[in-house]
């Protein structure tokens, strides 16, 4: 016996049971006998391995269409590669619309000052998408780590849980000549290590 409207699941061994119960609540009289008769039916579910299969592959396939039909320099697993790389790209889209980048809408009046503030976003998701991709490359060439959030080591951090990294660094001047960074550790110095010269000259005094 199957469920109903369902060729996944299946009941075996059914028992229809009878149920009897009184109209109203509270002690019965002596002699009362039930009023109301109901059933329940029992049995154990079962799962049917064939017809799971079926479904999973089913519903194992979606279609990607293009229009570049050169099998040869665009092959299907390319297309699948190319089209899943897609959702790196719509992960940095989510900050147009993040609370951390809301401008009033006293200055958005004019169409010109919106295409503005989206070529500014656009190009700072640019910059935020390379930053990612190098830090990411180099910490695989060097072969190091990054604690991620949880405190576990990863060679794939986000830009962003990177700048948050770099909160509460501070810039001291001595004697106007020398400059030092404050509380820079040793995760601090990886992401510089990944970075180079251009970003290390920054944060090292012996660089200046």
């Amino acid at each position: 016996m199957y469920s109903s409207g369902a060729r996944l699941q299946q009941i075996l061994e059914p028992q229809v049971l009878a149920t009897q119960k009184h109209a109203t609540s509270g002690r019965p009289k002596a002699g009362q006998a039930p009023s109301i008769l109901s059933y329940r039916l029992e049995g154990t579910v079962a799962c049917s391995l064939l017809n799971k299969a079926e479904l999973e592959r089913s519903k194992g396939f979606f279609i990607l269409a293009t229009n570049d039909m050169d099998v040869t320099t665009f092959p299907a697993q390319e297309l699948l590669k190319t089209y899943k790389a897609q959702q790196s790209v719509e992960r940095g889209f989510r900050f147009l619309k993040s609370p951390d980048f809301l401008v009033s809408s006293f200055f958005l009046k004019k169409p010109e000052r919106i295409e503005a503030l989206l070529m500014v976003m656009t190009l700072c998701l640019l910059v935020y998408s390379a930053l990612e991709y190098k830090i990411r490359e180099k910490l695989r060439e060097n072969g190091e780590n990054f604690l991620n959030q949880l405190k576990k080591p990863t060679q794939k951090p986000t830009t962003r849980w990177v700048f948050f990294c770099f909160l509460g660094l501070h810039m001291v001047f001595i004697d106007h000549k020398k400059l030092q960074i404050t509380n820079l550790k040793e995760r601090h110095r990886i992401i510089l290590r990944c970075l180079g010269p251009p970003y290390q000259k920054f944060y090292y005094s012996e660089m200046w």
